[in-house]
């Protein structure tokens, strides 16, 4: 099984200044006109129900191709064409349930808590837990000559090691592929910072080296208590796929009440990402749990649009996030829970003051335990500096800043704020 060494974290101190500052910085890299953060906010979101910008050198899109190539040479954001995609979630190799949207806003008489114009509310719905079968072992196989083939760590650059991973606990995962071979892959390497203004915050940093090998090291305000998560990571069509070895904080979904057990290492985390920028200025989110950090709440949020209506950012906009594991007594890993992350904005009602209304929801499904409920909030939009194609920012909900744009052959939508962005090259403040 592979085991990562430990690594010193460096030092930065530095950090980034005021946050409207950044996103005006980030407008002017986007090549879009300079628009006005004075907007009166609405109000911060008043039921996160989980409790729940762009730079130097730009990513290329081409259109509908999801193998797009990064070029520093061209302008940030670059597109040719509408988006489309036909399915972009259906990329697990695990067997599970197949998610019907209609699913996530049946309704039943279990409870409605309303604060304010938000409404919270959770489903219990059945589904088929027929679905969860494991996927096939992958492991030691013997060919019809008799000869036995081992699969070893890809990760293992030493070609002199003959070793072969026979720890059993790595169940039946699949191997991943070459780091890499994907241009996403090499997007990620480097130091990534949740938080990054002030500089006296906690620290959530993801370090990723150029083999794919991760380290997650979490540091409290006071650089007294650090926890880590070790593992190694690719890309598979529009999700980050963490295999992950160890993991000192609580596991990202609490499943002990619903399933009886909890999944420790190894296991994987299977997750949207959006990505914008360039340089020492890219911001990177997931569509996670906020259980995904352990200091504060994860209430980054990460979508691609899947269904346009309207000129501007109406349409539908989806994310994913999973976890697959090997249960108590099995061999191999099977899907234990699913978020699926959808925020419906209406087309805008205004072309001159480009704005909508809208609802955001996370449905979590449990498998193969037929338990899914989902947790609704406000979605309504308003464009900053009027909305400029293909990149710019706007408000959700309130004062809540997002910024949008092309990556990857999808134009994504992603918090764009400190303590819930990453923003690369920022490192712990903590020796």
């Amino acid at each position: 099984m592979h085991v990562l060494g430990m690594r010193s974290v460096k030092t930065c101190p530095t950090r980034i200044g005021d946050t409207r500052t950044m996103a005006l910085d980030m407008r002017r890299t986007l090549a879009t006109t300079v628009m006005s953060l004075s907007l009166a906010a609405c109000g911060d979101d008043s039921t996160q129900s989980t409790t729940l910008d762009t730079g130097e050198e730009g990513f290329e899109d081409e259109g509908d191709d999801d193998d797009a190539t990064f070029d520093p040479d061209d302008g940030p954001f670059e597109e040719e064409g509408p988006f489309e995609e036909e399915g972009p979630f259906d990329t697990s190799d695990v067997a599970s349930d197949t998610f019907e949207e209609s699913d996530s806003f049946e309704t039943t008489d279990e409870g409605t808590t309303t604060t304010g114009d938000d409404t919270t509310t959770t489903v219990g719905v059945t589904t088929d837990p027929s679905d969860s079968d494991p996927t096939t072992s992958v492991g030691p196989t013997t060919d019809t000559d008799g000869t036995t083939t081992t699969t070893t760590d890809p990760t293992d650059t030493d070609a002199t090691d003959t070793d072969t991973d026979t720890d059993p606990t790595g169940g039946g995962f699949d191997p991943p592929p070459a780091f890499g071979d994907d241009v996403q892959e090499l997007d990620l390497v480097g130091v990534w910072n949740l938080n990054w203004e002030p500089a006296d915050g906690f620290d959530s940093v993801l370090d990723v080296d150029m083999s794919g090998n991760f380290i997650w090291a979490e540091s409290s305000a006071d650089c007294s208590t650090t926890t880590l998560a070790t593992g190694f990571l690719w890309v598979e069509s529009t999700q980050l796929v963490m295999h992950v070895e160890e993991w000192e904080r609580p596991l990202p979904w609490d499943t002990e009440p619903v399933l009886g057990e909890t999944f420790p290492p190894p296991f994987r985390l299977r997750m949207s990402f959006s990505l914008q920028g360039g340089g020492g200025s890219a911001y990177l989110t997931f569509g996670a749990p906020a259980r995904i950090t352990e200091i504060a709440p994860y209430t980054g949020e990460s979508y691609i649009r899947t269904v346009t209506e309207g000129v501007y950012l109406g349409g539908d906009w989806h994310g994913e996030a999973e976890l697959q594991a090997i249960p108590a007594g099995d061999s191999d890993p099977v899907v234990i829970v699913r978020d699926y992350y959808f925020a419906d904005l209406m087309a805008e009602t205004d072309m001159l003051d480009p704005q909508g209304t809208g609802t955001r929801s996370i449905t979590t499904q449990y498998f193969p335990v037929p338990t899914q409920s989902s947790v609704f909030d406000g979605g309504n939009w308003t464009c900053l500096g009027g909305c400029p194609q293909p990149s710019g920012t706007t408000l959700v909900d309130g004062s809540n800043l997002y910024t949008y744009g092309p990556y990857a052959g999808q134009t994504h939508l992603l918090t764009f704020d400190d303590g819930r962005t990453f923003r690369r090259d920022v490192d712990s403040d903590c020796p």
